[in-house]
């Protein structure tokens, strides 16, 4: 399987191999397009470099090569092979998440070309790459190094990462949060939304993280790590109540898929279980329908009206109060 997967440093007896599983998929591009096959050989010998290559191996057997440069702040995947009769198992996914984590270690993003016209582009996407430029012919991405995010308490469900923010957080916090669609159902939060406001969030859950026992969090995606939303027990709880207050949002490109879901019940299971707190209560705009069927869904009841020290950016002076207590999430 897969995980019996090792790279070793290539020799140069391992050129021909790798000149083969380049040429296969390139082939029939060059036919179609009636380019000269010996100058793309001729090119291939050129950037192909012995010190940058690795040979993959599963199984004792040669199944595959990738070309990696490093650079300052950088790990540069310049070219990655699997022999034809390997593909379709998942191994050029598992080949792209050991290089991430090889750079990750020396918090390093990870860099590539691909070119417009391969399905790999979709593959990069999902493991968090991103397009900084393009030229004629190729696509260039870049992934950011996980381990720059800040320390403290992480929650981890299927699909998401609960956790602090990270400075590489902030283009991401602020594009989605200045977003109008978002921000008029979140009262608390500025609008617009700048960069000075997302740095100042950012610093002060950073600090809530430090004190060990953190009430405000990011939500990433799993796979990717990358911000889609945030959740929390410090919102505001509308009519000036002490009881703890949860609160969250997502950016819309993130909606209908779940997410509110699955965030809200990992920060109501951590209130109870690790801060040990005896009930938990939200509110929304009497409007926000969405977001009271997360609430509900989650386990909490509808417990009646309250009369709102600030109106709603929709300009409600009551809004419903929901709550769940300790005994209601046992049973």
């Amino acid at each position: 399987m897969v995980e019996e997967l090792t790279l070793r440093p290539a020799q140069l007896a391992d050129f021909a191999f790798c000149q083969r599983t380049y040429l296969e998929p390139m082939r029939p591009t060059i036919e179609k397009l009636g380019l000269d096959e010996a100058s793309h050989l001729a090119n291939f010998a050129r950037r192909w470099q012995v010190e940058q290559v690795r040979i993959v191996m599963m199984h004792g057997q040669v199944i595959g090569w990738l070309q990696t440069a490093a650079t300052d702040d950088a790990l540069f995947l310049a070219q990655l092979f699997v022999d034809t009769s390997f593909q379709r198992q998942g191994i050029g996914s598992l080949l792209m998440r050991i290089l991430i984590e090889e750079a990750a270690r020396e918090n390093k993003a990870v860099t590539l070309g691909v070119v417009k016209t391969n399905p790999a582009r979709r593959l990069y996407e999902r493991l968090g790459f991103s397009v900084t430029h393009e030229d004629q012919y190729k696509f260039y991405m870049r992934r950011r190094p996980d381990r720059t995010r800040a320390p403290g308490i992480v929650i981890e469900t299927a699909r998401l990462r609960i956790r602090s923010l990270g400075d590489d957080d902030l283009a991401d916090l602020v594009a989605l949060i200045d977003n109008w669609e978002v921000a008029r159902w979140v009262s608390s939060v500025p609008h617009p939304y700048s960069e000075a406001d997302g740095r100042e969030w950012i610093a002060l859950v950073r600090q809530d993280h430090a004190t060990g026992r953190p009430r405000r969090f990011a939500v990433a995606l799993q796979e990717t790590d990358r911000l889609i939303g945030g959740v929390g027990l410090d919102g505001s709880t509308g009519d000036g109540s002490e009881e703890p207050s949860l609160g969250y949002w997502l950016g819309q490109p993130y909606w209908r898929h779940g997410y509110g879901r699955e965030a809200v019940a990992a920060v109501i299971d951590y209130g109870f279980r690790t801060l040990g707190l005896e009930t938990i209560r939200a509110y929304t705009d009497p409007s926000n329908a969405a977001s009271q069927k997360v609430l509900l869904r989650c386990g909490l009841k509808n417990v009646g009206e309250i009369e709102l020290v600030e109106p709603t950016r929709h300009g409600a002076r009551r809004a419903p109060l929901f709550r769940i207590s300790r005994p209601e999430l046992a049973s």
